[in-house]
């Protein structure tokens, strides 16, 4: 993400959610889940899914064309500067989805009127290490928010983290 670890790199998390996405800069807090460290930097963000999270907790970060937002009734956001631009974007970060019980990441796009599409969806968990995505969304739209959803799983042991979040014109 960034070196400056009470800035989320610019983005700010709403007041009026159920829980937030945290910043990290080593392991998480759960033994033998999440990553070690940052993938690149010193700071990465991430959804912990131990207490007091529930099953079906999620987490949003959508940015106004990009913001975080993270939900169980009520969203939970970091936004993003307005990228101030339309047409096809390129979306490339880094995830990690590691622990026992993993839920979803999900990436994906707000239209002005509310309507969410999955633009890309991962399920369960995926090994210690970043992984490397870039997903080339069409058309997108000055007033479109670009986000990430985390979904807590079933149980406590797992957590999903972001780093490196890249967003550009043009396809990939």
């Amino acid at each position: 993400m960034d070196d400056g670890a009470s800035s989320f790199c610019g983005m700010t998390q709403s007041s009026d959610d159920s829980f937030d996405w945290s910043m990290g800069s080593g392991p998480t807090p759960s033994e033998e889940t999440g990553p070690d460290r940052a993938y690149d930097g010193s700071y990465y963000i991430f959804i912990e899914a131990s207490s007091p999270r529930r099953s079906g907790d999620s987490a949003k970060y959508d940015t106004t064309v990009s913001h975080i937002l993270l939900t169980t009734g009520f969203p939970s956001r970091i936004f993003v500067p307005n990228l101030d631009r339309s047409g096809d974007m390129c979306v490339e970060f880094r995830y990690n989805m590691y622990g026992f019980h993993i839920g979803t990441l999900r990436l994906i796009t707000r239209n002005s009127f509310n309507d969410e599409t999955t633009e890309w969806e991962m399920i369960g968990e995926q090994g210690n290490q970043w992984t490397e995505q870039r997903v080339t969304l069409t058309d997108v739209q000055r007033s479109d928010l670009i986000g990430f959803v985390g979904i807590r799983a079933d149980e406590y042991s797992g957590d999903i983290s972001l780093d490196n979040v890249r967003i550009s014109s043009g396809s990939c």
